[in-house]
């Protein structure tokens, strides 16, 4: 199977199909970006971050697939690093934020993860220290949890994320006392 697309509003991007071993999922991008360079996201950037959280969570993605009720991934592209610790804490100047919802039923996850029915969420970004981003559940992509925080897998493939982006200077008026 193919990739497919369908231009929703300005913001949506695309709807395509993944295939992953043989298992087809609806992966939805959305940008929260309201501006027309993220309408014109390049589909190859958001390919390499799905295949990158794919093949670095397989267990999810391969002998857990059937628990998998949905898919879907939103694309930040920041402006500027302001409020955005990702940015901050990563040097990110974009991410890819996907969801994936687990079933009710889930037959194939360990009971003891007590984890049918959550969204789990995956932040995958660059071009500073490019990675992936596990926030609950790492056991799923085969990967022992923190005792606190958000687990961290560095890509060194994923260098040229959103190295396109450039960020606005902010202009700050020397009249304002909240800035002095």
């Amino acid at each position: 199977m193919g990739v497919k697309f369908a231009t929703l509003s300005k913001y949506w991007i695309s709807i395509f199909v993944l295939v992953l071993m043989g298992y087809t999922t609806n992966v939805v991008a959305e940008s929260v970006a309201n501006n027309k360079q993220s309408n014109k996201h390049n589909q190859q950037q958001l390919d390499l971050a799905t295949s990158a959280l794919t093949s670095n969570c397989k267990p999810l993605f391969n002998q857990y697939k059937d628990d998998i009720d949905s898919f879907k991934v939103k694309i930040h592209e920041l402006k500027s690093c302001d409020f955005d610790y990702l940015c901050e804490d990563y040097g990110w100047k974009g991410y890819y934020t996907y969801t994936v919802k687990l079933k009710e039923g889930a037959r194939r996850i360990p009971k003891d993860l007590r984890a049918w029915g959550h969204n789990l969420f995956f932040n995958v970004g660059g071009p500073e220290k490019p990675g992936l981003i596990i926030k609950k559940f790492p056991q799923l992509c085969g990967i022992n949890p923190l005792k606190e925080g958000d687990v961290f897998v560095p890509i060194p493939s994923l260098k040229s994320l959103f190295d396109h982006v450039v960020f606005v200077s902010r202009k700050v008026d020397p009249d304002d006392s909240f800035w002095q």
